[in-house]
């Protein structure tokens, strides 16, 4: 018996390891689920929309979340994919419900009420489409129709272009006629949202534009985020005989940590061009406003110019379109001379439109004492 019991516990000894490994094993089958997606479909039209609804479906049977919100607002996507347009729209009305608002997917919801409608109706898609996003749209609140037409604008379609070109370059790389579910759930994200708004965009900017809900940019065009968001029923208006005097300090390239900082327009560059632009929509007649841009720190590498901001950075300087725009509004800009020694720059490498002051400081204590209000652009992370 004695002999036994040993024999027993040797045997467990050993095999623990073996169900242990195994475990394991299992465990990386189930990471490592493969759902069928003939990659090379995605450079196919037509075998691609054959494909994409197959693998929709295949995610419908097994997505999971336990945040319901996110679980609606994922799941609806697949159902559009899958072409179930009552059970989208049953989902979005979910979302919706959850997160309170009625702009959330409106113009998904839109899609999928207008190919119902193709069922039933002799009408073109385009005719569908627009009469169900007008009568959804019309009865948003005049901020929820700013939040969608921002949604729904042209910058927002090609970020969504992109994304989508992102991860079908990815999974080309490929091969087989499988991918991973996180994968295939990545896909089927950008896809839907690259197809419906490609489908959609033409549509929804005729009516948003028709709408004149656009932001404004009565003087400084070249960034998106320097417009003006319109407001409804304003009380409280500035004195457009007064004459405004306005003091930038610009001393940030980019945010902490932000490596596309050289690839953009300067944030804080662009927020002087709101300011500006927020007191003319307001109604401050550009005549009245004196505005002086003072740059030091490593700001100044958003005015090198062109020749050598490629040198520094192997591109052109996303920057000067907006500096000039500045100029052309008679915005004086002032670099401070000792920056640019502490930072082994010239004066000869900036643009023309800068001029140069022994110092920031004196630049700043001068025109704060002739009552020009001071804003501080510096980039915060």
């Amino acid at each position: 018996m004695k002999k036994l019991f040993s024999s027993l516990i040797w045997m467990l000894f050993f095999s623990s390891p073996v169900f242990s490994q195994q475990a394991n094993t299992d465990s990386t089958k189930k990471e490592e689920k493969k759902l069928y997606f003939p990659v090379s479909s995605l450079d196919d039209s037509v075998r691609l929309s054959k494909s994409i609804p197959e693998l929709a479906q295949e995610l419908i049977k097994n997505y999971q979340e336990a945040d319901r919100e996110k679980y609606f607002g994922t799941i609806f996507r697949y159902y559009l994919l899958s072409g179930d347009y009552t059970k989208a729209i049953e989902a979005i009305d979910s979302v919706q419900k959850l997160a309170d608002s009625k702009m959330e997917a409106v113009n998904y919801k839109s899609y999928a009420l207008a190919r119902i409608d193709e069922k039933s109706n002799t009408a073109l898609f385009g005719e569908l489409f627009s009469n169900r996003f007008a009568s959804v749209f019309t009865k948003l609140s005049f901020n929820e129709q700013l939040h969608t037409v921002e949604r729904l604008d042209s910058s927002a379609y090609k970020s969504v272009s992109e994304g989508y070109a992102k991860v079908k370059g990815k999974l080309l790389k490929q091969e087989g006629d499988s991918i991973s579910v996180k994968d295939a759930q990545e896909l089927c994200r950008q896809y839907c949202a690259f197809s419906i708004l490609d489908k959609t965009n033409p549509y929804t900017r005729k009516f948003t534009e028709a709408a004149n809900l656009q932001p404004l940019y009565p003087l400084i065009k070249s960034s998106k985020y320097a417009g003006v968001i319109p407001v409804m029923n304003i009380e409280e208006k500035p004195d457009p005989k007064m004459k405004y005097r306005l003091l930038m300090e610009l001393t940030s390239f980019g945010f902490k940590d932000d490596s596309t900082a050289q690839d953009e327009m300067n944030a804080g560059l662009v927020e002087a061009g709101r300011v500006l632009n927020l007191h003319v929509a307001a109604g401050v007649p550009k005549e009245n406003i004196d505005m002086v841009v003072v740059v030091h720190g490593s700001a100044l590498y958003a005015f090198l110019n062109n020749e050598k901001y490629k040198i520094k950075y192997n591109r052109d300087n996303p920057n000067i379109p907006l500096i000039k725009e500045f100029t052309d509004n008679h915005v004086k800009f002032i670099a401070c001379g000792q920056a640019i020694y502490f930072f082994g720059l010239e004066k000869e490498f900036l643009v023309p439109e800068v001029k140069v002051a022994l110092t920031a400081q004196t630049v700043l204590s001068t025109y704060k004492s002739k009552n020009y209000i001071h804003y501080d652009l510096k980039l915060n992370p």
